[in-house]
């Protein structure tokens, strides 16, 4: 997402991601992996906070 410049999408992931695994879906613009243990809370509230408005 990031080569091709798209910054108007929030992307997310989840459940067992290897550790070594993250960073390099980071940089490829995945926002947010969230792994086993995360709550449902803590999902809705990076969403909230990451979202962005263009109304």
């Amino acid at each position: 997402m990031n080569e091709q410049g798209v910054d108007d999408v929030l992307i997310i992931g989840g459940g067992v991601i290897p550790d070594e695994d993250i960073p390099g879906l980071k940089n490829a613009g995945v926002a947010e992996i969230f792994t086993p243990g995360t709550t449902t809370l803590q999902m809705i509230e990076f969403i909230k906070s990451n979202l962005k408005r263009t109304i």
